[in-house]
């Protein structure tokens, strides 16, 4: 990249660069749950379309890891938001923290509740399967829905 004076980001002073590799955790951390909500998903049309397949297993581990996984993004996103944007109560911010309470809600009582059908061996949810089915829908709409408020933050 060529600066105004003529030289490129590799000719910048020393105080400069460090703004070019600064890390951010919460871009990182985003695409976790995304993909594991995803995969579980697809895990689990694969377990109603072909049971007895034991697709339930890997339905409820990822499953499981998506929801263990937006913990970190809930926690990037508010540091993110309080030091980068100061907090600020704008709009787009105040969907992104609600989407995130409801995935939350929704999350966690659905990740107890398979966690308690692996714990007790029998793995099956029976005719609630698709209750799983659209709570994790639900998740990955959310999940979208913040990726577009989250898009449309950093590409301003």
């Amino acid at each position: 990249m060529v600066n105004p004076e003529g030289t490129t980001s590799v000719n910048r002073p020393t105080g400069s660069v460090r703004q070019i590799y600064k890390f951010h955790w919460h871009v990182l951390f985003t695409h976790f749950p995304v993909s594991f909500l995803m995969v579980a998903f697809g895990f689990h049309l694969l377990d109603i379309g072909f049971a007895p397949s034991g697709f339930w297993l890997a339905t409820d581990i990822v499953f499981i890891a998506a929801v263990l996984t937006l913990v970190p993004v809930a926690l990037t996103g508010w540091v993110t938001w309080k030091g980068a944007y100061r907090g600020a109560k704008i709009r787009l911010f105040q969907i992104k923290i609600a989407v995130s309470w409801a995935m939350f809600a929704i999350g966690i009582p659905l990740a107890v509740w398979r966690t308690a059908l692996l714990v007790g061996g029998t793995g099956d949810a029976g005719s609630f399967h698709w209750v799983y089915l659209a709570g994790n829908a639900l998740l990955i709409v959310g999940a979208v829905i913040e990726g577009y408020y989250g898009g449309r933050l950093s590409h301003r």
